[in-house]
């Protein structure tokens, strides 16, 4: 029998698809509630942020707009925000506002500590503008800089061109004296091989020489030898005839007989104008001041006195103009009269001893100054003076004996004996010096005698 097969109903797709579409309706619906929400809330957080950068006002000005601008149009896409660029310029600001500081906090730190004393509670954008404004002035101002900078830098280059060109001079001058040197370098190695030969040469004379010479000194020295025997033998000879010519020694009137020479000759007299002119000048040593006794021509005697005196006023080389300065009346000086000066010689110098007190001035009273002026007379007649008697000593000039002063008392006072011994000293050693002039036999002059053989009188004239 047959079976009747029921066709089971299919699945209500439809249904289906109304439902899905439903609830994916019903799904993207409150989703999209949702987002708007969330933008709506995104978008009110959003103005608020908008609103504390910056107010409408802020927001309106250009600068603004001008930095959006500049991000937009940047095509390296490394340009930096709004707020970027605000914190660029307030980051240059801070460091202007004090570039010393140790760090940009530290700066920074120091620019809010100074915004707080203003007071206010401006927004951000009109603080950046202001601090933009200010950026602008030190940016002029590193404009100004950069100016300078650039006219240093052209006045550098200038002097790079000018120590270049110089540089190039140098070592123009370097190179020519490089080969300069090369030259004299070649020259002085060809000079020293001249050199060289000729000091082998040299070297070898001199050892011949040396070879000779010590041959020379070996004989010399055993001559030496015999000579110094020789002189031993000498010297004890000499001992015995020098205590031979002690024992012989006789009165030195040696340096009397040449004092008594005369130095020269009177050639011409001017009578009138009390002018003479002698035969000796520059050349003999005399010079202006120098005084001269005139004698006859028969020669100077013992005393010393003479007819007249003179003295030098001029001198040239071989002839001497005179003043006189006395001469006798019945004796006036002529041509061929002799002139002489004790202390004055044209050949040597004679040797003096000064001792005691002298009445130069015929006034009565011998002092111990009066010996300074004898010394001055005998200085500026070319003699010299010291002050011990020795073998050299020609003449001794004496004058009186200085008083022996009077011993002080046994209670007087320090200073009294050192008085007393320092004039014990001057009159012993008036003494010692006769005593040594008589032993050695020294001519002995006194004031009268000195005076006359140097042309002087002892009057009041010797002041003049």
């Amino acid at each position: 029998m047959a079976r009747v097969v029921q066709q089971r109903p299919g699945p209500p797709y439809l249904l289906i698809i109304v439902v899905f579409l439903f609830l994916t309706a019903t799904t993207l619906a409150v989703l999209q509630f949702m987002q708007a929400d969330k933008v709506k809330k995104e978008n009110t957080t959003l103005k608020s942020t908008i609103n504390n950068l910056a107010s409408p006002e802020e927001r309106s000005s250009g600068l603004i707009q001008k930095m959006i601008d500049a991000r937009q149009e940047s095509t390296d896409g490394m340009r930096a925000t709004v707020v970027g660029q605000f914190a660029q310029r307030e980051a240059a600001l801070v460091q202007a506002i004090d570039p010393t500081a140790a760090s940009y906090q530290v700066a920074l730190d120091k620019a809010g500590a100074a915004a707080g004393k203003i007071g206010s509670r401006r927004g951000l954008v009109v603080e950046l503008l202001q601090a933009h404004d200010q950026l602008v002035q030190k940016d002029k101002q590193v404009d100004g800089l950069k100016k300078e900078a650039d006219t240093l830098q052209q006045k550098i280059r200038d002097k790079d061109k000018a120590a270049n060109a110089q540089t190039k001079r140098f070592d123009e001058e370097r190179n020519d004296l490089k080969n300069k040197v090369r030259e004299l370098e070649e020259q002085l190695s060809s000079e020293q091989t001249g050199h060289e030969k000729q000091q082998r040469a040299i070297r070898s004379e001199y050892n011949d020489k040396i070879a000779e010479l010590n041959k020379n000194i070996a004989a010399k020295a055993q001559q030496i030898q015999e000579f110094q025997g020789d002189a031993q033998r000498l010297k004890r000879i000499n001992s015995k005839l020098s205590d031979q010519v002690k024992d012989l020694l006789k009165p030195k009137i040696g340096a009397i007989n040449v004092a008594r020479q005369p130095d020269g000759k009177v050639q011409k007299v001017l009578q009138d104008q009390e002018v003479v002119y002698i035969n000796i000048g520059s050349k003999d040593r005399v010079v202006p001041g120098l005084t001269f006794s005139v004698y006859l021509p028969g020669g100077i005697p013992e005393t010393g006195e003479g007819k007249g005196s003179i003295i030098v006023t001029n001198v040239s080389e071989n002839i001497s103009e005179c003043r006189i300065s006395s001469q006798k009346a019945d004796d006036p000086i002529v041509e061929g009269d002799l002139v002489g000066n004790l202390a004055f010689d044209t050949l040597q110098t004679y040797t003096f001893v000064v001792e005691g007190h002298f009445d130069l001035y015929a006034e009565g009273e011998a002092s111990i100054t009066g010996a300074e002026k004898v010394k001055a007379m005998i200085k500026k007649s070319g003699g010299k003076l010291v002050d011990k008697v020795d073998v050299n000593t020609d003449f001794v000039v004496m004058g009186q004996e200085p008083p022996r002063p009077a011993r002080p008392s046994e209670n007087a006072p320090p200073q009294d004996w050192k008085v007393y011994q320092e004039w014990m000293k001057i009159y012993n050693h008036y003494g010692d010096v006769k005593l040594m002039a008589q032993t050695m036999h020294i001519p002995v002059l006194n004031t009268n005698r000195f005076l006359a053989f140097l042309g002087r009188t002892s009057s009041k004239t010797l002041r003049k």
